[in-house]
């Protein structure tokens, strides 16, 4: 397996891990009030796992606020989320070229509110 860092800015950084028998997981660390996301993946369902910290992920019309555990992101359902604490989250089951396709309402909500935040 290797883990590779494929983005860092003031929202935090995003790894991705690649081994034999998986695509990849996805490791976002986000900073406190940081956003991510705003995606939509047509084919695949995801896998949406909070490892540390507090986040409020919304995904089509539900909105979950947690601190450990997973939800299933179900293919065609947009999603964001915010951090509430630094944390740690992992995702997976979406493929790379899946997670470029943006749902532009969501994609706007999470500018706006890294705009706004420190």
């Amino acid at each position: 397996m290797r883990l590779i860092r494929i983005n860092k800015d003031r929202r935090g950084c995003i790894c991705i891990l690649k081994g034999r028998g998986f695509n990849e997981i996805t490791i976002f660390e986000t900073k406190q009030d940081k956003a991510r996301g705003g995606c939509i993946h047509k084919v695949n369902d995801e896998i949406f796992c909070v490892v540390s910290g507090i986040v409020t992920l919304v995904y089509g019309k539900k909105k979950k606020t947690f601190s450990k555990g997973c939800v299933m992101i179900k293919k065609n359902t947009p999603h964001y989320y915010k951090s509430l604490t630094d944390s740690v989250v992992l995702e997976f089951g979406a493929t790379a070229k899946e997670k470029k396709v943006k749902y532009e309402l969501y994609r706007r909500k999470v500018n706006a509110i890294n705009d706004t935040s420190n």
